[in-house]
């Protein structure tokens, strides 16, 4: 398949079964690209999903599409995106593809990344979500996902929220495959405590819901620790929703007990909730109870060809120590009469750190049992659950129980594991920062499993430490030469192993962007850098790089004409153009105001304070609006420039004037004192300027906004 500037595997204009027209690629997730397209025959936007190139022949996520648009077609509602039908192109050497409705609108993520949501419409959303859940839940598909990635606002309107990307929807009726196995699905910040261990029902997408009321109330995703150790620990405990108001701590509460049977049961109860008809639950959320250890019939995850099993990335083993052994040997019985006979002879570890192991399985005796319990159980630095070990007969090779827990030996120098063992076959997972402890780990385990004629399969990645999100912006910033860096990227405080980072700022050359990135590219580990740099021009550079951190909140520029209506668009003026320039502060700002512009040739004009208008405390100028906020005017229309009043046009390229076309950027500085001990020239050099700004920034740590003012010709 050949990929085009989009970056996905169809191009701009390519057809499908002669009806679906490609616009563009919208979203590239784990297994799927998402394109916006046309239906060609009836005239509306659609959305088509296909499976990405390097998995488009899997049959099991093939398998995991078809069942997808076969338990979702059913689901009709407003608060879920309609699926339409499942096809296969011939196109770019074959694929098969999903056609859904196209939801025009912003995801409730980026919603909530410009500014936290309030209370009611957290509420609202919660009553639109439950709606959705409803509607799929009743056709037994669960979404196990459920993200604000995975929340369209539709046309922005919160009211008209729907649920999408059903690409992990699971079928619960009793004769139906998972589609994924076992295995856990979704973000680690949203996915209940039962999802870690691969098992969810309806209640894990209502726990999900709480998290992302959370997430959405405070305008960011739920704090869930700096590393997988962390994450996990966290999900035992109920979060912290102390901040949370009244009604929502209350919704939320509820939705989030890490313990499945004392949240909501269901979307229903959800809803009455909403709607006042339903018990309310406890103002705050009762102690967290000790998370219910899979029952041993439950299938293990299993590793698909996209990668381990999320799960396994989120164990964390400390095991250790001496040998294990259950006292079996050559001659010796290994049944008693009374033990049962199993189908499938199996065991699986797992270990989250002390006190938090996980274990199910079989052993061929007793005494075994006893033995087996009694060594992870001190490893455990905690009591293990009675019954999850059983004995059971058809033990596959005498020295099977042995071997497994010298594989768990093996295991135990990786931070992360998780052993599965069925008959003879095996399979050893976990994640680990150096490759030579990779190839110690599977070594040992290999031979542990020889020696009872086991074939082992490895599972075992090598991962990246997690960064820190301050050190590593301190870091960049120590190259940079216009201004801060904006480091962005990732979740919460630290960049875990597969986040990508992104770089924001400003340069002063073209060509410092290949050094920025030869300099950050170092730092990072591996992960993926995104530079989104702008260049402007030296002396606006000058400036950026000296103005303080602290900003005004609150604060801003406003642009208009002086002989027209409109809005100034992209921060531009064309010559002829009267510029008219405000300062909108809070209406209980104080300090002194200082204002001044820098051309793009390096000349400074003072707006405020200069010869002709010298006073300039906060409180003693400009007028309070009908918004409520103080508004100070700068420059003026030139038919009412008077006086004290500075008004101006913008005028063609001249050497002669003294405004210049190109990038400028006016600045805006409040600090408790007068930053200079008397006037500014009105108009003076950049160098000269800056000799006296640089210790009265020093001197009066002023707050600062600014924004650029760009002249140019006409088109």
């Amino acid at each position: 398949m050949a990929a085009d500037r989009m970056g996905g595997t169809l191009q701009r204009g390519d057809v499908l079964n002669n009806t679906y027209e490609i616009d563009e690629l919208i979203a590239i997730g784990g297994t799927g690209e998402v394109y916006r397209a046309r239906n060609r025959a009836a005239g509306r936007e659609i959305a088509i999903k296909i499976l990405r190139r390097e998995f488009a022949g899997n049959e099991t996520f093939l398998d995991l599409m078809r069942r997808e648009a076969a338990v979702l077609h059913e689901v009709r509602d407003d608060a879920v995106v309609r699926y339409y039908d499942i096809l296969h192109s011939d196109l770019h050497g074959g694929f098969t593809f999903l056609v859904m409705e196209y939801i025009r609108g912003e995801s409730l993520a980026d919603r909530m990344a410009r500014a936290p949501l309030d209370e009611a419409t957290c509420l609202v959303i919660a009553r639109r979500v439950a709606q959705g859940l409803k509607a799929s839940h009743d056709k037994k598909a669960y979404h196990r996902d459920l993200s604000p990635d995975n929340v369209i606002l539709r046309e922005g309107d919160a009211a008209r929220a729907v649920l999408i990307d059903f690409g992990i929807a699971k079928d619960v009726n009793e004769d139906a495959r998972t589609i994924i196995g076992g295995g856990f699905a979704g973000k680690y910040q949203y996915a209940a405590p039962e999802q870690i261990n691969g098992h969810s029902d309806g209640r894990s997408d209502l726990y999900s819901l709480g998290m992302t009321l959370i997430g959405a109330f405070r305008g960011g995703p739920p704090s869930a620790g700096a590393s997988n150790i962390d994450i996990l620990r966290a999900k035992d405990d109920p979060p912290e929703i102390s901040d949370l108001p009244g009604k929502l701590r209350m919704l939320v509460g509820k939705l989030t007990n890490p313990d499945p049977n004392q949240r909501f049961q269901t979307p229903d109860e959800v809803l009455d909730y909403l709607s006042g008809s339903g018990i309310p639950p406890a103002a705050e959320p009762a102690a967290a109870p000790a998370r219910v250890t899979p029952p041993p019939s439950v299938s293990a995850p299993r590793r698909s060809s996209g990668g381990l099993v999320t799960v396994l990335l989120l164990l964390v083993a400390l095991l250790g120590g001496g040998g294990w052994y259950f006292g079996l040997g050559p001659g010796r019985d290994l049944i008693a009469p009374q033990v049962p006979e199993v189908e499938s002879y199996r065991m699986e570890i797992l270990m989250a750190g002390p006190g938090r192991m996980r274990v199910s399985g079989h052993a061929p005796s007793d005494e075994a049992v006893a033995t087996a319990l009694t060594a992870l159980t001190s490893l455990n630095n905690g009591t293990l659950p009675e019954g999850a070990i059983e004995p059971a007969r058809t033990v596959p090779h005498p020295e099977w129980p042995n071997a497994v827990l010298a594989m768990a030996r093996a295991a135990s120098r990786m931070q992360v594991w998780w052993i599965y063992v069925e008959g003879l076959e095996a399979e050893i997972a976990g994640e680990v920062q150096d490759a030579a402890v990779r190839s110690a780990v599977i070594e040992a385990a290999r031979t542990a499993a020889a020696e009872a004629g086991i074939t082992l399969k490895d599972s075992i990645e090598i991962v990246r430490a997690p960064l820190e999100r301050l050190a590593l912006t301190r870091d960049v910033n120590g190259f940079a030469t216009c201004g801060p860096l904006a480091v962005t990227g990732g979740q919460g405080d630290h960049f875990l192993a597969n986040d990508g980072i992104t770089v924001t700022g400003y340069i002063a050359r073209a060509e410092e962007e290949a050094l920025l990135r030869d300099a950050i590219t170092p730092l990072l580990d591996g992960r993926a850098l995104t530079l989104s740099l702008e260049v402007v021009n030296p002396p606006v550079c000058r400036v950026l790089s000296l103005l303080p951190a602290r900003t005004l909140p609150g604060t801003a520029f406003r642009f208009a004409y002086g002989s027209k209506d409109g809005v100034v668009e992209e921060d531009s003026y064309f010559v002829g153009e009267n510029p008219v320039i405000d300062l909108a502060l809070p209406p209980e700002s104080s300090g002194y105001l200082h204002v001044f512009y820098t051309d793009n040739a390096g000349l400074v004009t003072q707006f405020l304070p200069h010869n002709n208008r010298a006073e300039n405390a906060v409180d003693q100028i400009g007028t309070v609006d009908e918004t409520g906020q103080r508004i100070v005017r700068l420059s003026w229309p030139l038919a009412e420039n008077a006086g004290p009043t500075l008004a101006f046009e913008v005028p063609a390229e001249n050497p002669d004037e003294n405004l210049f076309l190109g990038k400028n950027i006016m600045v805006a500085l409040v600090s408790k004192t007068p930053l200079f001990d008397e006037l500014q020239p009105f108009q003076e050099g950049l160098s000269v300027f800056l000799r006296d700004l640089e210790p009265a920034l020093l001197r009066a740590e002023p707050a600062v906004v600014w924004r650029f003012l760009i002249t140019e010709e006409r088109p």
